[in-house]
Protein backbone atom coordinates (compact mmCIF):
# COMPACT_ATOMS: atom_id res chain seq x y z
CA UNK A 1 0.00 0.00 0.00
CA UNK A 2 1.12 3.34 -0.28
CA UNK A 3 -0.27 7.38 -0.98
CA UNK A 4 1.58 10.23 -3.17
CA UNK A 5 0.91 13.98 -4.03
CA UNK A 6 2.84 16.05 -5.62
CA UNK A 7 2.86 18.66 -8.49
CA UNK A 8 5.37 19.88 -11.34
CA UNK A 9 5.84 23.44 -12.74
CA UNK A 10 5.73 23.68 -15.86
CA UNK A 11 4.96 19.75 -17.74
CA UNK A 12 3.98 18.65 -20.91
CA UNK A 13 1.40 15.78 -21.53
CA UNK A 14 0.51 14.16 -24.25
CA UNK A 15 2.55 17.01 -26.38
CA UNK A 16 0.45 19.98 -24.99
CA UNK A 17 2.20 22.34 -22.52
CA UNK A 18 0.43 22.86 -18.99
CA UNK A 19 1.14 25.75 -16.34
CA UNK A 20 1.15 22.83 -13.37
CA UNK A 21 0.11 19.38 -12.68
CA UNK A 22 -0.86 18.52 -9.22
CA UNK A 23 -1.91 15.26 -8.92
CA UNK A 24 -3.12 13.10 -5.49
CA UNK A 25 -3.18 9.16 -5.83
CA UNK A 26 -2.95 5.69 -3.82
CA UNK A 27 -2.68 1.93 -4.05
CA UNK A 28 -2.95 -1.54 -2.55
CA UNK A 29 -2.61 -4.47 -3.61
CA UNK A 30 -5.74 -4.82 -5.68
CA UNK A 31 -5.96 -1.66 -7.19
CA UNK A 32 -4.17 1.87 -8.25
CA UNK A 33 -6.47 4.94 -7.59
CA UNK A 34 -6.12 8.55 -8.97
CA UNK A 35 -8.19 10.31 -6.13
CA UNK A 36 -7.69 13.58 -8.03
CA UNK A 37 -5.48 15.14 -11.12
CA UNK A 38 -5.53 18.86 -11.91
CA UNK A 39 -3.64 20.25 -15.19
CA UNK A 40 -3.38 23.65 -15.44
CA UNK A 41 -2.84 25.82 -18.25
CA UNK A 42 -3.73 29.32 -19.87
CA UNK A 43 -7.01 27.66 -21.86
CA UNK A 44 -8.41 26.35 -18.36
CA UNK A 45 -8.48 23.39 -15.91
CA UNK A 46 -8.38 19.99 -16.45
CA UNK A 47 -9.34 17.73 -13.40
CA UNK A 48 -9.48 14.17 -13.17
CA UNK A 49 -9.97 11.00 -11.38
CA UNK A 50 -10.08 7.05 -11.52
CA UNK A 51 -8.64 3.71 -10.86
CA UNK A 52 -6.92 0.72 -12.10
CA UNK A 53 -7.46 -2.40 -11.46
CA UNK A 54 -4.69 -5.02 -11.26
CA UNK A 55 -6.88 -7.55 -11.88
CA UNK A 56 -7.16 -8.09 -15.58
CA UNK A 57 -5.41 -4.37 -15.97
CA UNK A 58 -8.87 -2.48 -16.32
CA UNK A 59 -9.44 0.86 -16.15
CA UNK A 60 -12.02 3.43 -15.27
CA UNK A 61 -11.14 6.91 -15.62
CA UNK A 62 -12.72 10.39 -16.50
CA UNK A 63 -11.12 13.71 -17.18
CA UNK A 64 -13.41 16.83 -17.07
CA UNK A 65 -13.10 20.61 -18.18
CA UNK A 66 -15.98 23.12 -17.76
CA UNK A 67 -14.76 25.96 -20.00
CA UNK A 68 -11.82 25.61 -21.79
CA UNK A 69 -10.61 28.60 -23.92
CA UNK A 70 -9.86 27.54 -27.46
CA UNK A 71 -8.03 30.87 -28.25
CA UNK A 72 -5.45 29.95 -25.58
CA UNK A 73 -4.88 26.40 -26.99
CA UNK A 74 -1.35 25.67 -28.63
CA UNK A 75 -2.90 23.87 -31.25
CA UNK A 76 -5.26 26.29 -32.49
CA UNK A 77 -3.95 28.62 -34.78
CA UNK A 78 -4.93 28.36 -38.11
CA UNK A 79 -3.84 30.66 -41.13
CA UNK A 80 -3.85 34.49 -39.71
CA UNK A 81 -6.81 34.02 -37.28
CA UNK A 82 -7.12 32.05 -34.00
CA UNK A 83 -10.18 29.57 -33.50
CA UNK A 84 -12.15 31.30 -30.48
CA UNK A 85 -14.87 30.30 -28.43
CA UNK A 86 -14.71 28.20 -24.94
CA UNK A 87 -15.85 24.15 -24.72
CA UNK A 88 -16.61 21.86 -21.96
CA UNK A 89 -15.19 18.56 -22.14
CA UNK A 90 -15.52 15.17 -20.53
CA UNK A 91 -13.91 12.21 -21.52
CA UNK A 92 -13.59 8.57 -20.35
CA UNK A 93 -10.84 5.73 -20.35
CA UNK A 94 -11.91 2.31 -19.96
CA UNK A 95 -11.27 -1.28 -21.34
CA UNK A 96 -7.67 -2.44 -20.16
CA UNK A 97 -4.41 -1.29 -20.76
CA UNK A 98 -3.55 -4.02 -23.93
CA UNK A 99 -7.30 -2.75 -24.98
CA UNK A 100 -8.04 0.91 -24.53
CA UNK A 101 -11.30 2.63 -25.30
CA UNK A 102 -11.72 6.81 -25.42
CA UNK A 103 -14.72 7.98 -25.20
CA UNK A 104 -15.08 12.20 -25.65
CA UNK A 105 -17.86 14.63 -25.90
CA UNK A 106 -17.19 17.95 -26.09
CA UNK A 107 -19.73 21.20 -26.07
CA UNK A 108 -18.91 24.22 -27.72
CA UNK A 109 -20.33 27.89 -27.26
CA UNK A 110 -19.42 31.08 -28.83
CA UNK A 111 -17.37 29.52 -31.60
CA UNK A 112 -15.66 32.05 -33.82
CA UNK A 113 -13.46 29.74 -36.54
CA UNK A 114 -10.44 30.47 -38.19
CA UNK A 115 -11.03 33.29 -41.12
CA UNK A 116 -9.06 35.28 -43.76
CA UNK A 117 -6.60 33.32 -45.21
CA UNK A 118 -8.84 29.62 -45.07
CA UNK A 119 -10.17 29.22 -48.16
CA UNK A 120 -6.48 29.78 -49.45
CA UNK A 121 -5.09 27.12 -46.92
CA UNK A 122 -7.28 24.14 -48.40
CA UNK A 123 -7.25 25.10 -51.80
CA UNK A 124 -10.53 26.54 -52.53
CA UNK A 125 -10.43 28.87 -55.52
CA UNK A 126 -11.65 32.01 -56.13
CA UNK A 127 -15.49 32.15 -57.58
CA UNK A 128 -14.09 33.68 -61.15
CA UNK A 129 -12.00 30.40 -61.36
CA UNK A 130 -15.39 28.26 -60.93
CA UNK A 131 -17.14 29.98 -63.47
CA UNK A 132 -19.32 32.42 -61.86
CA UNK A 133 -17.56 35.44 -63.22
CA UNK A 134 -16.46 38.76 -61.18
CA UNK A 135 -16.36 37.73 -57.49
CA UNK A 136 -19.14 39.54 -55.40
CA UNK A 137 -18.13 42.77 -53.55
CA UNK A 138 -18.09 41.93 -49.46
CA UNK A 139 -19.70 44.35 -46.99
CA UNK A 140 -17.91 44.98 -43.93
CA UNK A 141 -18.71 46.19 -40.58
CA UNK A 142 -20.71 43.27 -39.31
CA UNK A 143 -19.78 41.13 -36.21
CA UNK A 144 -17.96 37.94 -36.49
CA UNK A 145 -20.47 34.62 -36.54
CA UNK A 146 -20.47 32.67 -33.71
CA UNK A 147 -21.63 29.40 -33.47
CA UNK A 148 -22.75 26.53 -31.21
CA UNK A 149 -22.28 22.47 -31.34
CA UNK A 150 -21.42 19.12 -30.31
CA UNK A 151 -18.49 16.69 -30.97
CA UNK A 152 -18.21 12.66 -30.63
CA UNK A 153 -14.79 10.97 -30.73
CA UNK A 154 -14.19 7.33 -29.87
CA UNK A 155 -11.00 5.72 -30.21
CA UNK A 156 -10.45 2.01 -29.59
CA UNK A 157 -8.45 -0.94 -31.22
CA UNK A 158 -6.43 1.33 -33.24
CA UNK A 159 -9.73 3.09 -34.71
CA UNK A 160 -11.28 6.82 -34.47
CA UNK A 161 -14.57 7.78 -34.59
CA UNK A 162 -15.51 11.83 -34.68
CA UNK A 163 -18.61 13.28 -35.55
CA UNK A 164 -18.95 16.99 -35.33
CA UNK A 165 -22.42 18.95 -35.77
CA UNK A 166 -22.15 22.92 -35.82
CA UNK A 167 -26.01 23.15 -36.54
CA UNK A 168 -26.06 26.14 -39.19
CA UNK A 169 -22.97 25.76 -40.20
CA UNK A 170 -21.68 22.09 -41.28
CA UNK A 171 -21.63 18.36 -39.84
CA UNK A 172 -18.33 16.57 -40.17
CA UNK A 173 -18.67 12.23 -39.87
CA UNK A 174 -15.94 9.37 -39.85
CA UNK A 175 -13.33 8.28 -39.07
CA UNK A 176 -10.39 5.18 -39.95
CA UNK A 177 -7.13 3.74 -38.96
CA UNK A 178 -5.66 5.78 -36.00
CA UNK A 179 -2.44 5.53 -33.91
CA UNK A 180 -2.09 8.55 -31.77
CA UNK A 181 1.31 10.02 -32.39
CA UNK A 182 2.39 7.48 -34.76
CA UNK A 183 0.02 7.26 -37.62
CA UNK A 184 -3.20 7.76 -39.25
CA UNK A 185 -5.93 7.19 -42.40
CA UNK A 186 -8.77 8.97 -41.88
CA UNK A 187 -11.86 9.48 -44.55
CA UNK A 188 -14.72 12.38 -43.38
CA UNK A 189 -18.10 13.32 -44.82
CA UNK A 190 -18.67 17.14 -44.96
CA UNK A 191 -21.96 18.70 -44.94
CA UNK A 192 -23.11 22.29 -45.45
CA UNK A 193 -26.56 23.67 -45.73
CA UNK A 194 -25.25 27.17 -45.42
CA UNK A 195 -22.12 27.71 -47.77
CA UNK A 196 -22.47 31.66 -47.70
CA UNK A 197 -21.29 31.34 -43.91
CA UNK A 198 -18.97 28.95 -44.53
CA UNK A 199 -17.98 31.43 -47.63
CA UNK A 200 -17.79 34.00 -44.71
CA UNK A 201 -15.25 32.91 -42.40
CA UNK A 202 -13.17 31.87 -45.56
CA UNK A 203 -13.43 35.50 -46.64
CA UNK A 204 -13.45 37.37 -43.52
CA UNK A 205 -16.40 39.17 -44.22
CA UNK A 206 -19.79 38.54 -45.73
CA UNK A 207 -20.54 38.62 -49.43
CA UNK A 208 -24.69 39.42 -50.01
CA UNK A 209 -26.47 37.49 -52.33
CA UNK A 210 -24.31 34.20 -52.50
CA UNK A 211 -26.11 30.89 -50.67
CA UNK A 212 -25.55 27.24 -51.83
CA UNK A 213 -24.82 23.78 -49.86
CA UNK A 214 -22.18 21.50 -50.02
CA UNK A 215 -20.96 18.23 -49.27
CA UNK A 216 -17.59 17.29 -49.73
CA UNK A 217 -15.13 14.20 -48.82
CA UNK A 218 -12.10 14.62 -46.79
CA UNK A 219 -9.24 12.27 -46.08
CA UNK A 220 -6.10 12.72 -43.56
CA UNK A 221 -3.18 10.77 -44.04
CA UNK A 222 -0.09 10.73 -41.95
CA UNK A 223 2.75 8.60 -41.14
CA UNK A 224 6.03 8.44 -39.50
CA UNK A 225 7.86 8.35 -42.70
CA UNK A 226 5.56 11.03 -44.68
CA UNK A 227 3.96 14.54 -44.08
CA UNK A 228 0.41 15.21 -43.07
CA UNK A 229 -1.92 15.04 -46.46
CA UNK A 230 -4.88 16.15 -46.68
CA UNK A 231 -7.15 15.42 -49.55
CA UNK A 232 -11.09 17.54 -50.11
CA UNK A 233 -13.40 16.44 -52.60
CA UNK A 234 -16.41 17.97 -53.25
CA UNK A 235 -18.91 15.90 -55.62
CA UNK A 236 -21.78 17.91 -54.65
CA UNK A 237 -21.81 21.84 -54.93
CA UNK A 238 -24.47 24.08 -55.20
CA UNK A 239 -23.70 28.17 -55.60
CA UNK A 240 -25.91 30.70 -56.23
CA UNK A 241 -25.11 34.29 -56.56
CA UNK A 242 -27.80 36.51 -57.55
CA UNK A 243 -28.81 35.08 -61.24
CA UNK A 244 -25.87 32.85 -61.67
CA UNK A 245 -25.75 29.34 -60.43
CA UNK A 246 -23.05 27.02 -59.98
CA UNK A 247 -24.16 22.98 -59.67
Amino acid sequence: TGDLRGSVSPVTVAGLDFDRLETSLDWDADRLRLRQLRLSAPAGLLAGSGELLFAGERLDFELTGERIDLAALPLAGLAETRLRGHAALVARLSGTVAEPRLVADAEFGDLELPGPGLAGSIGLPPAAAVGMGTPPAATGGEPAQRFAGTLHAELADRRLAVALDLPGLLTLSGGGAFAAGESGELRFAVKCDRLDRLITIAAGQPVEGLAGTLAAELEVRFAPDRELALALRIPALELAYEQHRLH
